[in-house]
């Protein structure tokens, strides 16, 4: 209860499996139950591995919807909204249409949609006559950097007063626990690179190989580690083709998706985003979190996170040499990179936090109903 409000909320996605977005659905609805409000995650497809990290507290219900137009999903939500009296439908991403026809049913619903686009380079060419149409329904919109926030006030009308950032935030485990397979490989010798991203063409995995190559050709002592999902369609085939067929494809690993990617990071001391596009990634947070120093592209919202470098190396998309030669550097003066990183950490833990984001969610929400 805020200020004699009650909150009921549902958070709709389409999956668990690993993603940004979902990893944000998932950390909200947690972070919410942590603190008693009556919180409610429909995943409208199917689940994945993020499901091992809900919170026992958070009431889960899998939808299988086939499509848009699936009538039975659609009247099992129905059901579900009504019988546990939800007042707020927080909508991610693309499962925002569905819980905007689901309001035409439930007039009493606010609709509350999350933009997690990762493609705001592009957005000039993102379709937006649907969303614009829905908006009118919709009682308030979140966004994860300035450039959507702008986007949906041109594209889609939405009244600045109705639409905010809410910035992303991550939580790392405590739990240190040994990885056979990173200790078999004695990483004590060698400088550990990690690249936390799914294999998608906008993270750019080919501009990260490329730039290895130019590493290794000066300090061989240097390992790449890859964890991510691979969604085993072409574009990740064709980078793990790469990857066989590297120079130095000794020193790369492919782990795929971890469950908990805390472990994985204590062993790492460089964190790469070599991405195309972005909005504010999770990886990003959680290699300052991990005390990692990190190597990033100038998209989305990074360069506002980083302080125009104070906290990290910024550099330009799609430009191998850059990346090397910051990789090279950072191995040559760890002194620097240790400031910036214990200077990223505590800029994380005050402004990337979860009280600070679920305060500022909870005020959000108190405004609607």
């Amino acid at each position: 209860m805020i200020n004699n409000k009650i909150i009921r909320v549902a958070h709709l996605v389409d999956t668990l499996n690993p993603g940004g977005m979902e990893q944000m659905a998932v950390n909200l609805t947690n972070g919410l139950a942590r603190r008693n409000i009556a919180t409610y995650l429909f995943v409208t497809r199917n689940g994945g591995l993020l499901k091992s990290k809900i919170d026992k507290k958070v009431y889960l219900y899998t939808l299988d919807k086939k499509s848009v137009l699936d009538i039975f999903a659609f009247i099992k939500t129905n059901k579900l909204i009504n019988k546990n009296k939800i007042n707020i439908l927080h909508a991610h991403g693309s499962s925002i249409v569905w819980a905007t026809l689901l309001k035409i049913f439930n007039r009493k619903i606010r609709i509350i949609w999350h933009d997690h686009c990762g493609y705001t380079e592009q957005l000039n060419k993102r379709p937006y006559l649907v969303r614009k149409i829905f908006s009118g329904l919709w009682s308030y919109v979140l966004t994860v950097n300035i450039k959507l926030m702008d986007w949906a006030i041109d594209k889609l009308n939405i009244k600045p007063s109705k639409i905010k950032v809410l910035n992303n935030y991550s939580i790392l485990s405590n739990k240190y626990i040994h990885i056979t397979e990173l200790e078999k490989i004695q990483i004590e010798k060698y400088t550990n690179i990690a690249c936390v991203a799914n294999l998608r063409p906008q993270k750019d995995h080919i501009n990260l190989l490329i730039a290895f190559e130019k590493v290794c050709d000066e300090n061989k002592n240097v390992l790449l580690h890859l964890i991510g999902f691979n969604p085993k369609d072409a574009y990740s085939e064709s980078i793990l083709k790469k990857i066989e067929e590297h120079k130095y494809s000794d020193k790369i690993f492919y782990w795929g998706v971890q469950q908990d990617i805390s472990p994985w990071l204590k062993y790492m001391q460089i964190g790469v985003i070599p991405s195309i596009s972005e909005g504010l990634p999770l990886a990003l947070l959680e290699y300052g979190l991990a005390g990692l120093h990190v190597i990033a592209t100038n998209v989305g919202q990074i360069n506002e996170v980083l302080k125009e470098g104070a906290f990290g190396q910024i550099i330009p998309p799609s430009k191998p040499e850059f990346l090397a030669n910051s990789i090279l550097e950072t191995i040559k003066f760890p002194d620097e990179s240790k400031e910036r990183t214990l200077l990223f950490r505590k800029n994380i833990e005050q402004y990337y936090s979860e009280d600070v984001i679920i305060d500022e969610l909870l005020l959000t929400y108190n405004m609607c109903i």
